[in-house]
């Protein structure tokens, strides 16, 4: 079974192991590089697991620790780059649900992971959900989109790409952010694609139908996803922001 799990780095080199490492053993990873942006994805999504690398964060880490807690139910699995005690001691009072200490192997982070994971299941007693963004539909768990129930054909940085923008719909998305979410999705892609990516999410999101969802250029700046405002009255109670739904 695929399990959802929240990276969050500072450091972008680690993106790229961190998703072979993870994605080789059925967990699906997201990353990004600040809390804000963890903040923002952990309101709209339910992630089994979250992974924090200490690194680059220095006296911002209690605070992170203590704004993920607030935010989501995730146990929260923090890699330091020293085994120091006291930092140990005070990241499990901040809220670390584990430690791992560099160097660990891809194999210990994810038996970690997986212990974390069967042990909160109970004590986060949620269901895995699903955003529905008018006629779309994306299913982070499977990676896949849907439109009035037909299957989107999209690559896997189409897809995250996707998700970004319907998780923050109503409001843009720098191309920096842009860029690291394509740098993680596949050492190929980078922030020259995101242009080819956008225009290639249009076409499809048009011929499958899904003509309300506008995916528009804020230009200098980045893109927003929006939902196009219906003509017939008799439809108006339909949100123009995303609903999940289990």
């Amino acid at each position: 079974m695929t399990r959802l799990c929240l990276v969050l780095t500072a450091t972008k080199e680690l993106i790229p192991p961190y998703r072979r490492e993870l994605g080789s053993r059925m967990f699906k990873c997201y990353f990004v590089q600040n809390l804000p942006s963890a903040n923002a994805i952990l309101a709209q999504w339910h992630f089994d697991a979250i992974v924090l690398h200490a690194n680059g964060f220095g006296e911002l880490l209690a605070e992170i620790l203590d704004g993920l807690s607030q935010q989501s139910a995730a146990p929260v699995l923090l890699v330091l780059d020293s085994a120091d005690e006291g930092q140990q001691i005070e990241a499990l009072e901040c809220g670390a649900a584990e430690i791992a200490v560099e160097p660990v192997s891809g194999r210990l982070l994810c038996a970690k992971l997986t212990r974390l994971i069967e042990i909160s299941q109970p004590r986060q007693g949620a269901k895995p959900k699903l955003i529905q963004f008018g006629p779309l539909r994306l299913d982070p768990r499977r990676a896949m989109a849907t439109v009035n129930g037909n299957r989107l054909p999209l690559t896997p940085g189409e897809f995250e790409l996707l998700v970004l923008l319907a998780s923050r719909a109503e409001e843009f998305v720098d191309r920096d952010t842009i860029a690291r979410t394509l740098a993680g999705s596949s050492d190929l892609e980078s922030r020259r694609s995101a242009d080819m990516h956008v225009c290639r999410i249009r076409r499809k999101l048009r011929e499958a139908g899904a003509r309300r969802v506008l995916l528009e250029t804020v230009y200098g700046r980045g893109y927003m996803l929006q939902l196009e405002a219906l003509e017939d009255a008799s439809m108006a109670a339909v949100p123009a922001a995303p609903e999940w739904t289990v």
